[in-house]
């Protein structure tokens, strides 16, 4: 049975996690891939890496998933390694891309 939570935080913390964070990492990705100085940890790495803790984090915050169904410890996990898996390898290629594969 869905629960009605209407806090701001809750509401604030899945708007978050649901679209303002995978956004933010797409642009983020794009800017790491497009950079015109070399390193792994430029800002905007460090930026990215900071917005995926917070997608994790606001993830953690919202009681519900995506259906409206209570969280479930199960329902984190797999959030958290999706989320770090997929995250990582994005960072990972979008730094390939930038010092190496696009690099002038």
């Amino acid at each position: 049975m869905a629960t009605n939570n209407s806090s701001g935080i809750v509401m604030l913390a899945r708007l978050f996690w649901m679209m303002a964070g995978p956004g933010l990492l797409l642009l983020l990705a794009v800017s790491i891939a497009h950079k015109e100085t070399g390193g792994w940890f430029t800002p905007a790495s460090v930026a990215y890496l900071a917005v995926l803790a917070g997608v994790i984090i606001a993830r953690r915050l919202d009681p519900q998933n995506s259906y409206g169904d209570a969280t479930t410890s199960v329902d984190l996990q797999r959030h958290v390694i999706g989320a770090l898996g997929v995250g990582l390898v994005i960072w990972v290629v979008a730094n390939l891309l930038g010092n190496y594969w696009l690099a002038p």
